[in-house]
């Protein structure tokens, strides 16, 4: 970057010569420039190269190999740059001293340039040739042709993988590891939209059992395919079928070899590495660019588990997420899960990795994507993880004449050309007319912007997602006015125990959907659920909720006891509700037939309503009609949060605990269903 810089800007520099020793006195700057930099490389990797090797020879032999962090800092980058700055400052500096300048036009002798005098169309000539010639390069270049809709009939295969399947119930029965690592509500989340089969563990897959689907789906694989399964796929895509295959990081399971026996038949392949954010290992958020592709254009930022890395090789395609500023191990396989420690040893990679690769074969599509962990029940329902899904699959689940691998390349080489030709014209002009080079640059900047701009429109506009056939009930957790900690990769510590985290990650097991939202996003759903709000309340937002409620929405409003600077009040004023934290009690809750008999710390009075529990006498939850809706208000809201429910997912509950979780699914189903908040018989 520094010598690409610097040549630029000599050339730049060089422009106010004049036109006989301008290309002189750049050819022997610039060649100095790169002689500074040849002997500065070497010297550079020495010293980098020693630094590394010093600190690992001063390292106690039972402490971590973390010892290229060096390598990593922008500091470090910064110093070792300084020595090539001033040797480029020394021997080519931009002087021009004793060269020949550029003599300024005589008053009396014809303009150079395309301006001034010239008629308007010879100055709106070149200008416009390299805007629409710079935004038809860029947008053929970025273009994705997303192309017609199939029919939608996604096909998921249970067939060689034993490992996140997509028929084990998520349900309020079931807990720990086994339950919560599966694609059950994920599967259940994309029936809203397509039309959902599996493909068993004793099914053949073969052309015949395949030519009834336009979407396959081969996540985690775990058993390795026979060949004639592996020519059955690859004809399926390239007769103009959909393939998502789902890899892990590492090799954990042993499934990257088996996920590349399929891949490979693409030209691409999973490589087996952990990727790791640098500066945060474990906190990879992921925006789409400005230029997204089509299966990015409408989805939210989203945070990462951690994910493998994909090799492209010799296949045609795009880089649908390609991510910089990360770092790789490889796998470690003394740990269970062959997850290495994040340490920068001296074999770590590190740069921009490829995350979801979008191939075209033959007349199909093939999504390879790297983190599977993010569409298992815990994780599924966390901001642009279910959308993302959803995405990869409306993408497969179109065609396009343009999916033929030549023909995306001749767009890219059509690109080239357009590009080429459109800075041939531009020098043509600019010899012609020597200080309009800075108005043509512009042009072209211009022109690469609007082209952008404009494939960004056509991504988003040729691939909405789609809207939901057979809707689920949903639940909208308010972020207007909670700030409550919630789940991140499924991950519940960084709340303290005081998030809300778990009881998110639980609602799915009812058969419910649900998704953050703020502001007018937030009334969309079914039921609206607001923990623990300490935001102030704006009063378009309390009018916005009066009429959701009123038109028939539900509201569950779950108050702790202690929340400082609580506005509960201010959320459940309108419907004649009010929580009372000076009247709270310790003791033993019960709802009306004596269930479930739960000791609690601490429940805050509700005031106004119909009362569905109590601590003693005194009403802890209580309901109230309004329209056509329903709004609850629960003040022991100390018993749902993450500590109060285990901590984590993986756990088994106790009695105590699935008490807790019992509780709360009475009372969320009651609402939705418009049911008595009754457990199961004493």
């Amino acid at each position: 970057a520094f010598l690409a810089g610097g040549r630029v800007l000599l050339a730049l520099h060089a422009g106010s010569m004049a036109p006989g020793s301008r290309s002189q006195f750049w050819a022997r700057k610039a060649g100095r420039l790169l002689a500074a930099v040849a002997v500065w490389l070497p010297l550079r990797t020495a010293l980098l190269a020693a630094l590394v090797l010093q600190r690992a020879e001063r390292l106690d032999p039972t402490e971590r190999l973390n010892l290229i962090d060096p390598l990593l800092s922008p500091w470090v980058g910064l110093a070792v740059l300084l020595p090539l700055a001033l040797a480029a400052w020394r021997f080519a500096a931009m002087s021009t001293a004793g060269q020949p300048q550029a003599n300024p036009p005589r008053s009396d002798a014809p303009d150079p340039l395309p301006l001034g005098s010239a008629p308007l169309w010879r100055q709106a000539f070149p200008v416009a040739m390299v805007l629409l010639g710079a935004a038809g390069a860029a947008l053929l270049w970025q273009w994705s042709p997303v192309g017609r809709r199939m029919a939608g009939r996604v096909t998921v295969v249970e067939r060689h993988s034993t490992w996140e399947p997509t028929d084990r119930p998520y349900d309020t029965e079931s807990y720990g590891e086994e339950a919560s690592y599966t694609y059950w509500a994920i599967y259940q989340y994309c029936s809203q939209y397509y039309s959902m089969s599996r493909l068993g563990r004793e099914e053949p897959i073969d052309a015949q059992r395949l030519a009834s689907t336009d979407v396959l789906v081969i996540k985690t694989i775990t058993q390795r395919y026979s060949p004639e399964e592996i020519e059955a796929v690859r004809q399926f895509v390239a007769d103009g079928g959909g393939l998502l295959l789902i890899a892990e990081h590492t090799d954990r399971r042993i499934q990257t070899p088996f996920a590349n026996d399929l891949a490979s038949q693409f030209g691409f392949k999973f490589r087996q590495d952990l990727l790791f954010r640098i500066g945060n290992a474990y906190e990879q958020e992921v925006r789409p660019g400005r230029v997204p592709h089509p299966m990015l254009a409408r989805v939210p930022p989203l945070v990462l588990a951690v994910s493998c890395s994909i090799d492209p090789g010799t296949s045609t395609g795009e880089a649908a997420m390609r991510d910089v500023g990360l770092w790789s191990l490889p796998p470690d396989y003394h740990a269970d899960n062959f997850f290495p420690e994040a340490e920068l040893r001296p074999e770590a990679r590190y740069g921009a990795f490829v995350q979801l690769w979008a191939a075209r074969y033959g007349r199909g599509r093939v999504a390879a994507w790297t983190d599977s962990t993010i569409f298992s029940n815990f994780c599924t329902f966390e901001p642009g993880k279910a959308e993302l899904m959803l995405a990869i699959l409306e993408w497969l689940n179109h065609r396009s004449v343009l999916d033929r691998p030549w023909a995306l390349r001749a767009l890219r080489w059509l690109a080239v050309a357009l590009a080429a030709a459109t800075l041939a014209g531009a020098v043509v002009a600019v010899r012609r007319s020597g200080s309009a080079w800075l108005v043509l640059a512009a042009a072209a900047v211009g022109g690469i912007a609007a082209g952008s701009w404009i494939a960004h429109g056509i991504h988003r506009h040729a691939m909405p997602l789609p809207q939901p056939q057979r809707p689920l009930p949903k639940v909208v957790i308010d972020r207007t006015l909670s700030e409550v900690v919630l789940a991140t990769d499924g991950f519940t510590d960084r709340g303290g125990g005081f998030g809300f985290g778990l009881l998110e990650q639980w609602i799915p097991r009812l058969g419910y959907v649900t998704t953050r939202a703020q502001g007018a996003e937030a009334f969309a759903g079914n039921v609206l659920l607001i923990l623990s709000p300490t935001r102030s309340v704006p009063e378009e937002f309390r009018q916005d909720l009066a009429a959701y409620v009123a038109q028939g929405g539900k509201l569950l409003v779950v108050d702790t006891l202690g929340s400082p600077g609580t506005t509960a009040n201010g959320v459940l004023a309108p419907f004649g509700l009010s929580v009372r934290h000076a009247t709270s009690r310790q003791g033993v809750l019960r709802l009306a037939n004596g269930w479930p008999g739960l000791p609690v710390e601490g429940a805050c009075e509700i005031v106004g309503g119909e009362p569905f529990a109590w601590v003693d006498d005194l009403p802890v939850a209580a309901r109230k009609r309004y329209g056509q809706g329903e709004v609850m208000a629960v003040g022991f809201g100390l018993e749902w949060n993450d500590r109060s429910f285990g901590g984590h997912w993986m756990r088994q509950p106790t009695e105590e605990e699935k008490k807790r979780y019992d509780l709360f699914f009475a009372t969320l189903r009651a609402l939705m269903e418009g049911q008595a908040v009754r457990g199961p018989a004493p």
